[in-house]
């Protein structure tokens, strides 16, 4: 899928291991990690 190429760009990455470390100290629901996402995918 088209996503995959732009999650595995430096920005996509980042913002990845960004919202990991927001799950892991519980700052974000690992639900809303994954909308941000989303929303990621349909920016790009």
């Amino acid at each position: 899928m088209a996503y995959q190429l732009y999650r595995n760009t430096t920005l996509g990455n980042s913002l990845q291991e960004s919202l990991d470390e927001l799950i892991q100290s519980q700052q974000i629901t690992p639900q809303l990690a994954l909308q941000v996402l989303l929303q990621f995918d349909k920016a790009i």
